[in-house]
């Protein structure tokens, strides 16, 4: 489908030929798994903040081969609360992953306010030139500078992609620059950047 053709088309920015993944806010998707069908990664670590889809996928996946199943992994865990990777060793470590993938928790997070936390969080687990890959219903108008943010170290370009005959996605590419000057950001510097852009940006709309 689409949003594995533009999975496929930016593997090849990646130096590890064996790619470590983080899908967040995965419900019960079944991206994951067609990840691990599709193409060679290493490991497919899924989460969601909703203890009963990630119990729900857990079932599901029991019917896959051993040797896909052995590469999904999937945890309870908040991204903007930062709460659950006691339980998840991949989630504690940092620069851990090469491809973070978004389907709409970027969208969801920032309606209910701030996403500086969930952007911080995946800048610590995202290794030097891997990519976070968002798939969202705002603008590049909204997004670019959002992601852009000096202190994220990110290069991003943005793709449309059609979600129906009257709506397109966009799709945010954001490359984490290496080397990177530091695993950590200071939410704060994050928070305050953000609320700038945010406040900018829809007085422009308005």
């Amino acid at each position: 489908n689409d949003i594995e053709q533009c999975i496929s088309n930016e593997l090849h920015k990646i130096a590890s030929r064996t790619p470590k993944v983080l899908v967040i806010g995965c419900g019960t998707s079944q991206l994951s798994e067609k990840l691990i069908e599709s193409f060679n990664f290493e490991v497919v670590v899924s989460i969601d903040n909703d203890g009963d889809c990630i119990e729900h996928m857990k079932r599901h996946t029991q019917s896959l081969t051993t040797k896909q199943s052995a590469k999904l992994l999937w945890y309870c865990y908040d991204i903007v609360e930062d709460y659950g990777n006691s339980q998840a060793p991949e989630l504690a470590k940092d620069g851990y992953f090469d491809l973070i993938i978004d389907k709409g928790t970027f969208d969801a997070i920032l309606v209910e306010g701030s996403v500086a936390s969930m952007l911080v969080d995946a800048y610590r687990m995202l290794c030097d030139g891997g990519i976070y890959m968002i798939f969202s219903i705002n603008n590049p108008t909204l997004l670019d500078p959002l992601l852009s943010i000096p202190e994220l170290q990110m290069n991003c370009s943005f793709h449309e992609m059609d979600i129906s005959i009257y709506k397109k996605a966009s799709i945010a590419i954001c490359q984490k620059r290496k080397p990177s000057n530091t695993t950590r950001i200071d939410i704060n510097t994050i928070l305050s950047a953000e609320k700038v852009l945010l406040d900018q940006h829809f007085q422009k709309a308005n």
